[in-house]
């Protein structure tokens, strides 16, 4: 029979599942799930169930999986569709990956009725409905309401174990102890304990002894009060890096003591006697915020400080490079040229903006190295800042190059000091919304950069790609508490996930031999890792992934719920392209030998870095290609 769609019930009844169909359109009777439903029951996660099923419809990826007919399942997480003929292979995706549903029905170029989906993770998808407008309209309506529930609602969002167990054993502060042990110049504050200093950053931080007890007057002159925090020391020289949001003089140039006073005291505790202030922002766009009451540190007002503005775009023009590429991947052909590959990669800019976030952050890692004290802010000091303060501290740092150390430093730089990872990546109550202008690949770039790294030093770190691709799949399949919300304030009293959800890292322990890098060598690169000599790659693997795969079938005991904890689809060498680097990517190598950054640099050298730095968004693409060409000859 022609079932419009079944419709499965939570509750069993004599062991199987209750579910009503029909042969019309309109009316329907009961009868029992099909040995298939039974089947793919079985194959799911404890927690997860069968809400729908829809039979006869078509589905397709535009890629390797072409139309056939098959059967639509809805569970909590998941849409599976599978297949009607043998081998019976199953299509997974999760809810949350969606962003964007549209439906289509007859006109000129189609003959029938159906949906089209866009997800989070470069795919393009179709269900094909023919003739049935009304199964159509229910598909619709299902995928809708578990794609985009509309509010955070972890019995929706995150899986929940009822062991006590769910691992959220992870302790910042055991970080902090690590870097700063008996260092008693800078201490850990507890003002923040109820999240009244500041809403949006951790419960506790660290700052220098001498400025704690005027925290409150520094942070009022800050945006959204993220104030100065100290968040990581050199183990020889004792400089530090310092992360906050921009200062608050308007274009009247106010003032605020106690703010000048804390840049002083960081000033004073280096090693050289500098201090950087390194504005992730192009110029152009830090003199725009000061008539919106924002902007940047003046010279006249903030004594013997040096200032730097690093030319990061800001979240609108990353949205519209990774819209770019989202493009590339759903429409391109595996039998692309290598130059209609470079073409398209190199027009969205995509290599352009991880190689300004790569250099940005082997300043910070070259100033701290050179006795300098670093501090770092964008306008709000969760984007751009966070990108630069956890790449320097990749490259300084060779804890954060294990898998445990990775997983602490996004929990520190990410989770802790507020990246909006419901707002960025449309986990919020705009969810349905897909062209919202909060939108932005922010996370996204980070884990591509540190692919980067990754890529330029083989044996440097203890993970593979793998776990990039892991940790990004969770961000955008919703099934843990990390990636929830947008501070750890929200998460932790208002979702509450400690007790309602599992952590990512727990999953990612119980897995840990997927993730491990067989070439791994600590002693190879001990120390800074210099990443001024790194020609970005377009990331095949995790953006082409989906182009050829092995789909499992129906008799895959695990495959589902492996994919289900994101640990199916990972990393496979088959994106089928050569490397394709960034054309137009900043050019500062420092030397022609790869390893540590030389601390013996000319001032020639510098003067030239700091000017090609220096370039702002208003002058035109062709001078800087010239400044590029003139820095590359010398």
């Amino acid at each position: 029979s022609d079932y419009s769609s079944i419709s499965c019930s939570s509750s069993m009844s004599d062991g199987l599942f209750t579910i009503s169909s029909s042969s019309s359109e309109e009316d329907s009777n009961h009868i029992h799930v099909p040995d298939e439903s039974q089947m793919i029951q079985s194959l799911l996660l404890d927690f997860d169930t069968i809400i729908k099923v829809y039979d006869r419809v078509k589905f397709t990826d535009h890629q390797e999986f072409y139309p056939g007919w098959g059967n639509l399942y809805i569970t909590e997480i998941l849409l599976l569709f599978v297949e009607t003929n043998q081998p019976q292979r199953i299509y997974p995706l999760h809810h949350h990956a969606i962003t964007k549903i549209s439906k289509y029905g007859k006109n000129k170029k189609s003959t029938g009725y159906g949906i089209n989906l866009e997800t989070k993770d470069f795919r393009n998808l179709s269900v094909i409905c023919g003739k049935r407008k009304k199964k159509c309209k229910n598909i619709y309506k299902s995928l809708y309401e578990k794609s985009f529930p509309g509010e955070m609602d972890l019995s929706a969002f995150s899986l929940y174990y009822s062991n006590d167990d769910r691992g959220w054993d992870m302790s910042i502060q055991d970080d902090y102890d690590r870097i700063f042990g008996e260092y008693d110049t800078i201490v850990i504050t507890r003002k923040n304990e109820s999240y009244t200093l500041c809403d949006t950053y951790p419960s506790i931080f660290l700052v220098p002894s001498d400025i704690e007890e005027e925290l409150e007057e520094v942070s009022n002159f800050r945006t959204r009060n993220r104030l100065p925090a100290v968040v990581w020391k050199h183990p020889e020289n004792n400089c530090v890096i310092t992360r906050c949001s921009q200062p608050m003089p308007g274009v009247f140039g106010t003032r605020n003591e106690f703010d000048e006073k804390y840049i002083s005291v960081l000033r004073n505790l280096s090693n050289n006697g500098l201090l950087y202030i390194l504005d992730a922002r192009p110029k152009i766009n830090a003199k725009a915020n000061a008539i919106l009451g924002g902007g940047f540190e003046s010279k006249k007002n903030y004594k013997k400080v040096h200032r730097e503005f690093h030319n990061i775009e800001n979240i609108h023009k990353m949205r519209e490079s990774v819209q770019k590429i989202m493009k590339i991947c759903s429409q391109s052909r595996m039998d692309w040229s290598q130059d209609e590959w470079e073409k398209e990669i190199n027009d969205s800019q995509w290599l352009e903006y991880i190689d300004g976030i790569i250099k940005s952050a082997a300043r910070v890692a070259e100033l701290i190295t050179d006795g300098s004290n670093v501090v770092i802010h964008c306008s709000d000091g969760w984007d751009r800042t966070a990108q630069m303060v956890a790449t320097a501290e990749l490259l300084l740092d060779p804890y954060y190059r294990t898998i445990n150390g990775f997983s602490t430093l996004v929990e520190k730089e990410w989770c802790s000091f507020g990246h909006q990872f419901a707002l960025r990546n449309g986990h919020d109550s705009s969810m349905e919304d897909h062209k919202n202008e909060q939108r932005s690949p922010i996370f996204l770039q980070f884990i591509d950069v540190v692919w980067q790294i990754c890529n330029k030093y083989p044996s440097a770190f203890e993970f593979n790609e793998n776990l990039l691709i892991f940790i990004l799949d969770h961000f955008n399949y919703c099934i843990v508490g990390n990636f929830l919300g947008d501070c750890e304030n929200y998460r932790l009293n208002t979702l509450e996930i400690m007790e309602n959800s599992i952590s990512l890292w727990k999953i990612m322990k119980k897995n840990i031999n997927r993730f491990e890098n067989p070439n791994y060598d600590p002693t190879d690169h001990p120390g800074l890792l210099d990443s001024f000599s790194i020609d970005c790659q377009f990331w095949g693997n995790y953006y082409l992934r989906f182009k050829k795969y092995k789909l499992p079938n129906i008799s895959s005991k695990e495959a589902i719920k492996e994919y289900s904890l994101g640990i199916r689809f990972l990393a496979r060498n088959n994106h089928g392209i050569k490397s394709i680097a960034s054309k137009n990517g900043r050019k500062l190598k420092k030397s022609k030998t790869s390893g540590n950054i030389s601390r013996n640099l000319s001032s020639s050298q510098r003067s030239r870095g700091s000017l090609l730095r220096s370039v702002t968004k208003n002058e035109s693409s062709k001078s800087r290609r010239k400044l590029r060409k003139s820095e590359t000859k010398k």
